[in-house]
């Protein structure tokens, strides 16, 4: 898929097949007689044992409640195009969970329900004193309407074999200076051994957030208009091309995707991986070799990380929202087993399931808490509201260009950064 936001625009011209409007969104539509039935569409989490855990969840919540959750895991494979066709069709769901950005850019198809009122309950109730951060909440808020319900976030966190440094004298790196000295260490070619992967395929740009964010730099100004060619932008960029010049990372990088570098990290290819926070659970028989490498701190003391809220949405087609609401407001506040049991991917928007012995007695889980939730910025940084085009942004495949040029030989970081400076005027249509 190209430009999901043109395919999403096109949705949007379907006439009488489209989601209704915005306004009508916010008024329940006319309830039938029948038992309420409530469609949740679910995105693979976690593993097996996750689908069957949320169907249990709707089964006990049905029973209790008098209404008929109805549950669907839904796959990645093509989940734009599933979803874009069910809301022209007449056919969302109720609710479903999904990408960070997708209820942004479907709230602009007129196809979200807005959870103002739910959100005002639970300022209310004190609930949302549960999240671990509050920016959560407040991230869903788009156009002043609350778009989505957080209940997790996605990001990338930095791990390292503290095995292999140990092998080679090293200590866990702090800075970028460090961490350049590791993989002088750590770099064997005739072994293809490198300290790291910097992935460039269907990774949607992570490895290129991460670096640009660490260093107080983004794609994007304080406006949210594209803005890629700044200084700080440029001594990122110009840092991994000094390490991809003098062999240090692995030279298939630009074709190579983050399950490759997971791979190369368990095989013991290499040292540090960035990946999602649920790696330990993913490579048991290593638990005891893998720690946190926290943010770098870059030249001029920055750290940062990406991530990505992730949540629950409602949809304007439903015919029972405030039921739909209702639901969702306990799924999320009930999802402990969901989490521990199906190894969730994300890490855990809420408190709840963060005091679980599972995460509570995790190192892992509370060097995360302590080095990576104070500095996370979106996608949008350095803007300072999320927006629908984002979604299209990390589709389109650019970003995944970026790293691939980084090893095209006598590349620029100005020239890259060019690049892509048009590639999202483009996107955005600026």
């Amino acid at each position: 898929m190209k430009s999901i936001l043109a395919v999403g625009l096109a949705v949007v011209t379907m006439g009488a097949t489209a989601a209704c409007g915005n306004a009508d969104s916010e008024k329940p539509k006319e309830k039938s007689s029948v038992k309420p039935k409530i469609v949740f569409w679910d995105m693979v989490w976690g593993n097996e044992e996750s689908i069957t855990i949320a169907e249990e969840m709707c089964a006990r919540y049905s029973e209790e409640n008098d209404v008929e959750v109805v549950y669907q895991s839904v796959p990645w494979d093509n989940f734009y195009q599933t979803f874009l066709t069910a809301i022209a069709a007449g056919e969302a769901p109720d609710c479903s969970s999904g990408s960070s950005y997708m209820p942004m850019q479907f709230y602009d198809m007129d196809a979200i329900y807005p959870l103002d009122d739910l959100i005002a309950k639970m300022y209310e109730d004190g609930e949302i004193e549960d999240y671990a951060l509050e920016d959560l909440v407040q991230g869903y808020k788009y156009k002043d309407h609350y778009v989505a319900l957080p209940w997790g976030i996605d990001m990338q966190v930095a791990y390292c074999r503290t095995d292999i440094l140990e092998e080679h004298g090293l200590s866990v790196p702090t800075n970028w200076e460090e961490f350049r000295h590791c993989l002088e260490v750590l770099a064997e070619p005739k072994n293809n051994k490198y300290g790291m992967v910097l992935t460039g395929n269907g990774n949607n740009g992570k490895t290129m957030f991460q670096w640009t964010i660490n260093n107080g730099g983004g794609l994007f100004n304080e406006a949210g208009e594209p803005d890629c060619v700044t200084d700080r932008n440029i001594e990122a960029v110009d840092y991994l091309l000094g390490l991809i010049n003098d062999g240090l990372v692995n030279p298939a990088s630009a074709g190579l995707t983050s399950d490759d570098s997971k791979s190369a990290f368990a095989k013991g290819e290499a040292a540090f991986h960035w990946g999602n926070p649920g790696l330990v659970s993913q490579l048991p028989e290593l638990a005891d070799k893998i720690a946190v490498l926290p943010p770098l701190e870059g030249p001029h003391g920055d750290k940062g990380a990406v991530y990505w809220n992730a949540g629950l949405m409602a949809y304007s087609q439903s015919e029972y929202p405030e039921e739909t609401c209702d639901f969702m407001r306990w799924f999320v506040a009930n999802m402990t087993s969901y989490c521990v049991d199906g190894k969730f991917s994300m890490f855990p928007a809420r408190n709840t399931v963060l005091s679980d012995p599972a995460y509570a007695e995790d190192p892992v889980v509370q060097d995360i808490v302590d080095e990576y939730l104070p500095v996370m910025k979106t996608i949008a940084a350095n803007g300072t509201e999320m927006f629908s085009e984002l979604s299209a942004v990390e589709s389109d495949g650019t970003l995944d260009a970026v790293i691939q040029s980084m090893f095209t030989p006598g590349a620029t970081a100005e020239q890259i950064l060019k690049k892509e400076q048009e590639n999202l005027e483009m996107i955005l249509g600026k």
